[in-house]
């Protein structure tokens, strides 16, 4: 008469569990803050230093969904009773993307009250020059008034290419000509502040 063994119990095979969530909403909230610049580097987005830590966070973002897809179809294979943390990454990242289409850009209307709380620092004449400064979602390669100059101008890092620049100004008067080797094109915002873009002759 043979004795039967043991019965072998059923490997347990767990859903993807709370450290792949936590890990998917410290990346999403990479993502949202990056796309909105909150993050603690300088340039926006479309900076080079920036557009690395973005891209290499969608890079993880892309790692652990694989990783989710593999557990999880493991998971419902084995027949096991639902649980709940097989769509708790999916609905990480769905409250990620809501949030990154929904919430407003930065925009200089909003920042506008500390622009002119910074102006308030500086002095009213003379030559300035502040270099990697930033105000708000903003982050400027320099920040410069020439000696001759009322207008001080706001070179917005993101947008430094070879020969082309462009931020704001700000001027009590009218903005001053440009410089003798540069195109300058302006669009005034109300009160004291413009928007300009300057394209240097070399």
């Amino acid at each position: 008469m043979t004795v039967p063994g043991p019965v072998p119990k059923p490997v347990q095979v767990r859903p993807p569990g709370r450290i792949l969530a936590s890990i998917t909403l410290i990346l999403c909230a990479g993502a949202v803050f990056g796309s909105m610049n909150l993050w603690p580097v300088s340039g926006r987005i479309f900076n080079l230093l920036n557009f690395v830590i973005f891209a290499a966070t969608a890079l993880a973002l892309l790692v652990v969904g694989v990783v989710w897809c593999f557990r999880t179809v493991k998971f419902l294979r084995s027949e096991q009773p639902w649980s709940w943390m097989v769509v708790t990454a999916p609905a990480v990242v769905a409250i990620g993307l809501v949030l990154a289409l929904t919430l407003p850009e930065p925009s200089f209307e909003r920042s506008r009250p500390k622009f002119d709380a910074f102006v308030a620092t500086l002095p009213t004449a003379g030559p300035v020059s502040v270099e990697d400064h930033s105000i708000d979602a903003f982050d400027f390669s320099r920040i410069t008034r020439y000696t001759d100059d009322t207008a001080i101008y706001f070179v917005d890092a993101d947008t430094v290419f070879f020969r082309y620049t462009s931020g704001w100004i700000y001027s009590p008067g009218q903005p001053p000509p440009p410089p003798s080797n540069a195109e300058l094109e302006y669009t005034s915002l109300g009160g004291t502040w413009y928007e300009f873009s300057m394209t240097y002759d070399f």
